[in-house]
């Protein structure tokens, strides 16, 4: 069986503990990664900021695994009217 690596980023935390994602084997999964900046905790009400927001976690997120947005296979995006 394949060893898990928890992925846990400072900023990106969810209210339940659980983590960001894990890395498995050689495949990478993640939990919800939302539109909030990470560096300042702000959701902008704006939904081209949110937008800029998610797509810099993402490449965080990807960072912290070991690979980049260039390796993500499947991106499921959900938005509020």
């Amino acid at each position: 069986m394949a060893k898990r690596k928890s992925i846990h980023i400072e900023g990106m935390e969810h209210g339940a503990p659980i983590p960001n994602g894990t890395v498995i084997g050689n495949m990478v999964f993640s939990s919800a990664i939302s539109g909030k900046d990470a560096k300042t905790g702000v959701l902008s009400p704006e939904p081209d900021e949110q937008a800029e927001a998610m797509f810099r976690n993402l490449r965080l997120f990807m960072e912290k695994a070991g690979g980049t947005p260039d390796n993500i296979a499947h991106l499921t995006v959900f938005l509020k009217e």
